[in-house]
């Protein structure tokens, strides 16, 4: 994933009102599957702001370049159920 890409769709995770969680998918070594790191909305622009700065253009880990996120998603939980936000229109 390309750090534009990254940050266009957390942008837009943060404007959409019924978005209450982002998950992030870190490709790790020596893991055989993505590892998923989730944030509720309330940490949205201080995670962004992380991502800015940790990661390079590829989404590779500035301090450790074999740690790459691969994927972001948004979702909305309510009364404890939870919807994947696949179109923010």
């Amino acid at each position: 994933m390309e750090k534009k890409n990254f940050v266009e769709q957390f942008e837009m995770g943060i404007e959409e009102e019924f978005a209450t969680e982002v998950r992030v998918g870190v490709r790790m070594p020596n893991l055989s599957s993505l590892e998923y790191i989730h944030n509720p909305e309330e940490n949205f622009v201080e995670k962004l702001e992380y991502y800015k700065n940790a990661y390079n253009e590829n989404m590779e880990l500035n301090s450790f370049n074999e740690i790459q996120i691969e994927t972001i998603e948004f979702f909305h939980c309510e009364g404890g159920f939870w919807s994947d936000i696949r179109d923010f229109d």
